[in-house]
């Protein structure tokens, strides 16, 4: 009897196993449609950035900033949304303040607004491998602020899809908002830690952090994180700032994980 049961569990252990394995991404991600037509989400102009990977038809979002379309830009800023989020629910005070000249890019994950495709890490590394292309064959005239003078932004999961960027494409300036240590990390914190060794979607900023770190000109780094966050833990990014000392980290007392419209001004001054 003590085998048939021990048989039974272990059994039951494999297929929920395989169960996570193969359900991961639906654990993972949540993608959003757009509820209203883009050119509703910023007072601002918005040109959408078409491109196809292997997930189908992707759209991301270009705007100008008062530089007017074709004149190049001083600087680009490329922004990351987080989980259960679009490319274009960013504060309204980011657009209405960056400085003149800068170039806004929001990037949708495949699944997420208009891009088609199922989200996977794989398939976002395959759209920030295709993104530049797009960006600039659309924009020749950003060319040279977007090899020299980038910066980007990335919230939650964001954070990990920003650091991905500036890890092949050299950022000036990086902007971290409620970043995790690993993916890996964040699963040893769920009800899931025992199947962490399964995980495919491996986003790792410790190592991205490391690699870019390791650069003769290294950017500025900016993490901004809320003491209250219960979805990743506040201790996470001071485990960043620990490893990397020369990183600026900087806490939201009392913040929660929608810490947006708390770090709104914080952006736009790091951006100046």
């Amino acid at each position: 009897m003590l085998l048939s049961l021990l048989k039974f569990v272990l059994v039951s252990f494999a297929l929920l196993a395989v169960l996570v394995y193969f359900a991961q991404t639906s654990l993972i991600y949540f993608p959003q449609s757009y509820e209203y037509p883009p050119e509703r989400y910023f007072r601002q102009p918005l040109e959408k950035l078409e491109f196809d990977t292997s997930s189908g038809r992707q759209v991301s979002f270009y705007m100008p900033r008062g530089t007017g379309m074709g004149i190049p830009p001083t600087v680009i800023w490329v922004f990351f949304n987080g989980n259960a989020a679009r490319a274009l629910d960013w504060p309204q005070e980011i657009a209405d303040r960056a400085p003149e000249g800068t170039a806004l890019l929001f990037v949708d994950y495949p699944g997420y607004g208009l891009s088609e495709g199922k989200v996977s890490r794989a398939a976002i590394r395959e759209v920030l491998e295709k993104l530049p292309e797009a960006l600039l064959k659309a924009h020749p005239e950003a060319k040279e602020a977007f090899e020299q003078r980038m910066g980007v932004v990335g919230n939650s999961i964001g954070a990990a899809v920003a650091l991905e960027l500036a890890a092949k494409y050299p950022a000036q300036k990086i902007v971290l908002i409620a970043p995790f240590t690993s993916m890996r990390d964040m699963v040893k914190t769920t009800q899931y830690a025992i199947f962490h060794w399964l995980l495919t979607e491996r986003f790792d900023n410790t190592e991205r952090l490391k690699e870019i770190f390791a650069r003769a000109e290294r950017p500025q780094v900016f993490i901004y994180h809320g003491t209250r966050d219960d979805v990743i833990p506040y201790s996470m990014s001071k485990s960043l700032k620990a490893a990397f000392p020369e990183l600026v980290h900087e806490e939201v007392a009392n913040g929660t994980h929608q810490l947006l419209d708390n770090v709104s001004a914080k952006i736009v001054s790091v951006m100046k």
